[in-house]
C-alpha cells in the first residue's frame, strides 16, 4: 500500500486522519471504535482534538474509554479538568 492512499477500516473510519495511539486504541477496544463511529463530524472532530492535546497514555485510555457506549462521557470529562488543575 502506498502510504499516499487511504486506509478505511470496519467501520469505514479513515484512519489516516487519527492521531496514532488513538487509532491504534480503537482497534482494540471494538466497543470504542462502535461509539466512535457513531459520533458526529463535528464530535469526532472534538474527540480528535482532545487526542491531539493528550499528554500521557492514561489520558488517552480515558478519551477511548469515554467513547464507549453507555460510559459517562461527562464525568470523564470532569476528571480530565481536576487533573489539569
Amino acid at each position: 500500500m502506498d502510504f499516499n492512499d487511504a486506509y478505511y477500516g470496519r467501520s469505514g473510519l479513515l484512519y489516516t486522519d487519527l492521531p496514532l495511539g488513538f487509532g491504534m486504541s480503537l482497534t482494540m477496544n471494538e466497543a470504542a471504535l462502535n461509539g466512535y463511529a457513531a459520533l458526529t463530524e463535528a464530535e469526532k472532530e472534538k474527540v480528535i482534538m482532545r487526542c491531539k492535546a493528550a499528554r500521557t497514555k492514561g489520558e488517552m485510555q480515558r478519551i477511548v474509554d469515554s467513547l464507549v457506549p453507555g460510559a459517562d462521557v461527562q464525568e470523564i470529562m470532569e476528571e480530565e479538568k481536576e487533573a489539569l488543575s
